[in-house]
């Protein structure tokens, strides 16, 4: 566990020193910029308006450096033959892979944090207060979703080469956006296999369970336990993906 931590240390300063912060920034000017655009209309319609440029942000910009830079660290390290050198000493497959995503992980913790702070200036600024207790649970669910993203992401790079990794992260990452959405139109004259197929993806691998964002302002809070119940479903996810990860990265050959 120790040996975990700290290539998780070491990667969090590789991510860092790869610019990784950089849209944090960028999608902070974003929304403030959407926000400035909307200034001029109602209260209602600007509070709705704000709340959807800021989830589709948040979620988008977390999303793509989960995958992108998941796929990265991790392809950098087989290129530079860091890999090799790094198992050379006593620390197994196992908690080399862990100890990756657990750096990829702190990352992504560290930039939602910054959007959430960047996020509530925009609020004060508006003169919308401080975040509720809802909203602030929803905007720690897509974090939640970013991890889950980047386990895909470290899942298919144990045995994956990079490009092919992002590939399967991304189509992996768009299924389970529209599985959900896919298993609501289906109808009687859909193929039973099919729709078998579709509603089994629906109930396993759904990352609509992190976007919550219309709860926010236009729908009624989410209740406690229906909380509770996303954050365990993507806890499930994440160790289930990270666990097979570190089963396949441990059978394979480096050199593969």
């Amino acid at each position: 566990m120790n040996a975990a931590f700290v290539i998780a240390r070491q990667t969090f300063r590789l991510l860092r020193r790869d610019q990784v912060f950089i849209p944090v920034v960028l999608a902070g000017l974003l929304i403030t910029g959407f926000a400035n655009i909307a200034s001029d209309w109602s209260v209602e319609d600007f509070s709705k308006i704000l709340f959807d440029i800021g989830g589709f942000g948040f979620a988008v910009t977390g999303s793509l450096v989960a995958l992108f830079w998941g796929t990265k660290i991790l392809g950098d390290a087989r290129s530079d033959g860091a890999v090799e050198v790094e198992l050379s000493t006593s620390i197994s497959r196992a908690a080399w892979l862990a100890g990756k995503y657990l750096g990829i992980a702190l990352t992504l913790v560290l930039l939602g944090v910054i959007l959430i702070v960047i996020w509530q200036m925009i609020m004060l600024a508006n003169n919308f207060g401080w975040m509720t207790e809802g909203q602030l649970l929803i905007f720690l669910l897509m974090i939640v979703g970013w991890l889950a993203v980047a386990a895909t992401a470290v899942f298919f790079s144990a045995f994956c080469g990079t490009t092919v990794a992002v590939f399967c992260t991304f189509c992996a990452w768009m299924v389970g956006l529209v599985a959900a959405l896919v298993a609501g139109t289906l109808t009687d004259r859909t193929s039973p296999a099919m729709a078998a197929l579709v509603r089994g993806a629906a109930r396993f691998w759904d990352f609509q369970q992190f976007n919550a964002i219309q709860h926010a302002v236009t729908m009624p809070p989410l209740t406690h336990a229906e909380m509770l119940m996303r954050f365990g479903y993507g806890a499930v996810l994440i160790a289930i993906l990270v666990s097979a990860g570190c089963m396949i990265f441990d059978r394979k050959d480096l050199l593969s």
